[in-house]
């Protein structure tokens, strides 16, 4: 694969929109690992651990329609 370079810049075309990704991603990595003692459960496995027979029946039909067919 080929690297193609800018006439005017004489820099590898992508190089900013990597540079942008792989910021964003460090971004993402120091504030996960600042807030990693605030941890708790997410807010749907706390419905489920209080749901009524009633929302139990509707989310396993539903979760019908997103499985696979044995046969």
């Amino acid at each position: 694969m080929e690297s193609t370079t800018d006439r005017r810049t004489g820099k590898r075309k992508g190089a900013t929109r990597t540079a942008i990704v792989l910021t964003g991603l460090l971004l993402a990595m120091v504030h996960t690992y600042r807030n990693r003692a605030e941890s708790g459960p997410p807010r749907w496995m706390e419905k489920l651990e209080t749901a009524t027979p009633w929302f139990s029946f509707r989310l396993g039909f539903l979760l019908l329609g997103f499985s696979r067919p044995i046969f």
